[in-house]
């Protein structure tokens, strides 16, 4: 974990900007097409995603190293959060950036701005610094409230994608249901205020109806409107597998022991 960190800081850190670069070649030379995948939509060189999963290695490898280079990266990351990534008007994520961080796309991900808003938190408390502490639970549960106001369906489920302009894609995609329980257990943690437990205890009710595959195991990745499975779809492969529901699993045991 120590190499990767340093691996990632001589080769992925933008000096000039902040923040960390989408992907190198193998030889951790440029590379012409960034994208980590084709269902991407901008050959950008940063995206809210990869800084944010940067952010989250970060913040556990800090649990037993303090070194002093991650801890002064850690707090740059929040930074670069709470400058760049986060709309101080709408409280949602900015998804892909050119490197000077200009937006290039006014689309929402829900589930991303659930997730962002308490990974955020964690990484802050294990920081240490009360001010940032406050500062991003304060930013936490704005996100959690935009969420909660434009992001959920009727059902209380999260929804996949929209914009400025309306829902984009309506389908239910399992892990931004596994992170919205915990983005709202989070949020009523800082508020108290007892809708956003109600979300996270509906977002709950649809996983057990429609999500979990009761009969083989697993949750099924993708629920339609109809609150079916979406045909053809993998239970484990590049981009599926059990991580996000797993961890909201074990996160919610450890806060709800702790309370």
């Amino acid at each position: 974990a120590k190499e990767l960190f340093h691996l990632i800081e001589q080769h992925a850190y933008e000096p000039r900007y902040g923040g960390y670069i989408e992907g190198c070649a193998r030889n951790w030379g440029a590379l012409v097409d960034m994208r980590l995948s084709e269902k991407e939509p901008f050959n950008c060189p940063k995206s809210m995603n990869t800084l944010l999963h940067v952010l989250e290695g970060y913040t556990n490898l800090l649990r037993c190293w303090p070194d002093p280079r991650l801890i002064e990266q850690i707090d740059h990351l929040l930074r670069v959060f709470l400058d760049h990534v986060i709309d101080p008007r709408t409280h949602f994520t900015r998804l892909f950036f050119e490197n000077d961080w200009r937006s290039l796309s006014d689309h929402l991900s829900y589930g991303h701005d659930i997730e962002t808003s308490w990974l955020l938190v964690e990484a802050a408390e294990e920081f240490g610094d009360y001010d940032l502490i406050e500062e991003t639970r304060a930013v936490a549960v704005k996100m959690a409230e935009a969420v909660y106001s434009q992001g959920l369906d009727e059902d209380g489920s999260v929804l996949a994608e929209g914009s400025p302009r309306g829902i984009i894609h309506p389908e239910k995609h399992w892990w931004c249901e596994a992170e919205g329980i915990v983005g709202f257990v989070n949020a009523y943690q800082i508020s108290g205020d007892a809708k956003f437990a109600a979300a996270a205890l509906r977002i709950w009710a649809f996983i057990e109806a429609h999500m979990i595959d009761r009969q083989h195991g697993e949750w099924y990745k993708i629920i339609n409107s109809a609150g079916q499975p979406v045909p053809g779809q993998v239970k484990t492969g590049p981009w599926e597998d059990p991580y996000h529901h797993s961890r909201a699993c074990l996160e919610i045991i450890h806060r709800v022991s702790e309370s």
